[in-house]
């Protein structure tokens, strides 16, 4: 016979167990890797983040990559409880790209965010010495779609950022501000 002492002890013990698997679930997807950044600063102008978006849609659909994924997605500016800014989020196997569009003082910049986001099993089997260099490599095909999904993206974001300065009047960024090396 079950008592209902025995039911809250074991409440008492799986509530807490639970917590504990599902923040280290939530800490291990949170993690990324080869993280890169890039952004621009548009003095004394102010542009639509939705239109700048869009703009980035329409020139990676156009080369219609297989398996991609767009969304919003919002971070919080500072930490956790702070405002929020919408990102718009392109994924592609596991790799994903976040590109944002905002305002700062009597400013407006763009920056795209690149990296890697390995499926949780994975990241955990790569703990085990043994299989951490299995995983970890990738087949010469892999690495070459991987490099031209990761050129189209950059390619299709600086063809936005060319179609949102010609129609701001603005200058055009020069090589050099639009390269694809990522600091």
């Amino acid at each position: 016979m079950i008592l209902d002492s025995d039911i809250a002890l074991a409440v008492e013990i799986a509530i807490p167990i639970c917590l504990l698997l599902w923040f280290t679930y939530w800490l291990i997807n949170r993690t990324i890797e080869n993280q890169q950044h890039w952004h621009h600063t548009f003095d004394g102008q102010q542009f639509s983040a939705d239109e700048f978006y869009s703009l980035v849609q329409q020139h990676i659909e156009k080369r219609e990559i297989p398996d991609i994924e767009f969304s919003r997605t919002t971070y919080t500016q500072k930490r956790m409880l702070s405002d929020e800014r919408e990102y718009f989020h392109i994924e592609v196997d596991d790799c994903f790209y976040d590109v944002c569009a905002a305002p700062h003082g009597n400013c407006y910049f763009v920056s795209l965010w690149s990296a890697e986001r390995p499926p949780v099993l994975k990241k955990i089997l790569k703990r085990i010495p043994i299989l951490k260099h299995w995983l970890e490599s990738k087949s010469y095909h892999q690495i070459d779609t991987d490099s031209v999904t990761h050129n189209v993206i950059f390619t299709s974001f600086n063809e936005a950022i060319d179609a949102i300065t010609t129609t701001k009047g603005l200058r055009a960024l020069t090589k050099s501000e639009k390269k694809v090396v990522l600091n």
